[in-house]
């Protein structure tokens, strides 16, 4: 069977920071990229925590659509976070919900005044409007990938976040 497409091509065409194909109409499609790749994630994760962070995420950074500028699904916006060693975020609540995936590191989570200890391979979820906040145990990045209903509950406008 003949090749239909060029191999990588989404990578190709909307795989550079900043930049678009010209030829390839944008539009508000589900992102065009396929593939993000780790390697680009992680500088971009180093390059930020030299930045100031959010007392409520510490260095957080969302998946984004190349063509559109915002997040890569309608609905779930795609984040990844990294707790710096010794850091603790501030406690908050969103209307959204999360689902988190331990990518690297170790810590724990305090929702709704319950404690949950995580590690790399871990799944948690926090339910909307529960008061919650991370924090890193170990001596090295907590890497943590989460979706999140943002997206959608921006765009209905029922989005909150409260210190």
């Amino acid at each position: 069977q003949p090749v239909a497409a060029v191999p990588g091509v989404s990578e190709r065409r909307y795989g550079a920071p900043g930049l678009r194909s010209a030829t390839v109409e944008s539009g508000a499609a589900p992102s065009h990229l396929l593939h993000y790749r780790w390697e680009a994630t992680h500088a971009a994760l180093l390059r930020q925590r030299e930045l100031p962070a959010s007392p409520y995420d510490d260095v957080m950074l969302e998946y984004v659509n190349p063509s559109t500028g915002r997040s890569v699904l309608p609905t779930l916006g795609c984040y990844i976070q990294m707790l710096r060693p010794g850091i603790g975020t501030r406690p908050h609540r969103e209307t959204s919900s999360a689902v988190y995936h331990v990518v690297a590191g170790a810590g724990h989570s305090v929702i709704d005044g319950r404690r949950f200890d995580w590690t790399r391979g871990d799944f948690f979820a926090v339910p909307p409007r529960a008061r919650h906040e991370h924090a890193n145990d170990g001596d090295d990045p907590a890497i943590l990938f989460s979706f999140q209903d943002v997206p959608l509950l921006t765009a209905l406008g029922l989005y909150r976040m409260e210190p």
